[in-house]
């Protein structure tokens, strides 16, 4: 981790969005990375594995924060950027949490 980001997370509290940003962001650049361990998800699409990080690492930091940050316009953007159908999205984001449950053994 470098110096700068490991001040800049001494400054930040949780419940900041700066802080929430960066959560997700962790977040989802880990789940990525783990699922490139994975044949099946290292065979899709990059813009597939991202946006099924992103849209976990999302569901994850809602659990922790007990607030909504998922509406129907992020998920449609999500859609468009991804190239890609919401049930698809779906499907992506519920293999890499499995994947992700299961990581270890």
């Amino acid at each position: 981790m470098k110096k700068e980001e490991k001040e800049r997370l001494k400054k930040l509290k949780s419940n900041t969005v700066e802080g929430t940003k960066l959560l997700i962001y962790r977040m989802a650049m880990y789940l990525a990375k783990m699922a490139m361990h994975d044949y099946e998800m290292a065979s899709l699409r990059p813009s597939h594995v991202a946006v099924g990080a992103f849209y976990v690492s999302l569901k994850l930091c809602e659990q922790l924060k007990q607030s909504s940050l998922i509406c129907s316009a992020l998920l449609n953007r999500l859609v468009a950027v991804s190239r890609t159908t919401e049930s698809e999205v779906i499907d992506v984001s519920h293999k890499m949490l499995t994947l992700a449950q299961t990581f270890d053994q």
